[in-house]
């Protein structure tokens, strides 16, 4: 009788995660969206613990400015990293889904070749461990802050090559044994959704 409620539960935690990721996306891209990002990048984690048991985790990300005020943006980025390690001769998976909000400052005009700029916000991150020990994985949520620094280099009108380097600093749930605070190094393409400029 149990095990047809733990599968009911799990579709609708995974459902309900997917869908915070989507509106997460799709909202602000719709009613406020001027300019989207694609990255790829690499996860390192900066907990001693969790540096010794985890590897670099590959992760993908998508970025939005949502809002634009002369050097200020309003910017709403959501993202998937995933790694996995082989402990007693199992593998061990994880998951990981952020979402980040920040306010950028743009160092230099627009029209210059090189255009740094440095942010700072706050981040919901959701992950899951699947563990060949546990029938189910292990889902958890948890929040903290987010310092960034960054460069988009024009390459043609209105489009970008960018970079950057975020320090992801996480609080930990009182249960989570793990911290998985990290060190997001990205680089990707900024392209135009919509008419947009710096006012």
């Amino acid at each position: 009788m149990l095990k047809p409620l733990v599968y009911l539960i799990k579709y609708l935690r995974n459902s309900i995660y997917r869908l915070v990721v989507a509106l997460t996306l799709i909202i602000p891209a719709c009613l406020f969206g001027k300019d989207i990002t694609i990255k790829a990048g690499i996860y390192d984690f900066t907990d001693n613990v969790s540096k010794e048991f985890y590897k670099l985790a590959p992760a993908f990300y998508l970025d939005y400015d949502i809002h634009q005020v002369k050097k200020l943006a309003l910017n709403i980025s959501a993202g998937y990293s995933f790694t996995s390690v082989e402990y007693n001769a199992k593998r061990h998976k994880l998951s990981m889904v952020p979402i980040y909000l920040t306010i950028q400052y743009h160092l230099a005009d627009s029209g210059t070749i090189f255009q740094p700029y440095i942010a700072g916000g706050a981040t919901l991150h959701m992950k899951w461990d699947k563990n060949p020990w546990f029938m189910n994985p292990h889902f958890g949520m948890t929040y903290g802050y987010i310092m960034q620094a960054g460069l988009d280099i024009p390459i043609k009108q209105k489009v970008f090559f960018t970079a950057d380097i975020k320090y992801n600093i996480l609080i930990p749930p009182a249960m989570e044994e793990l911290n998985l605070s990290g060190i997001i190094s990205a680089v990707g393409i900024k392209i135009p959704i919509r008419s947009s400029r710096r006012r």
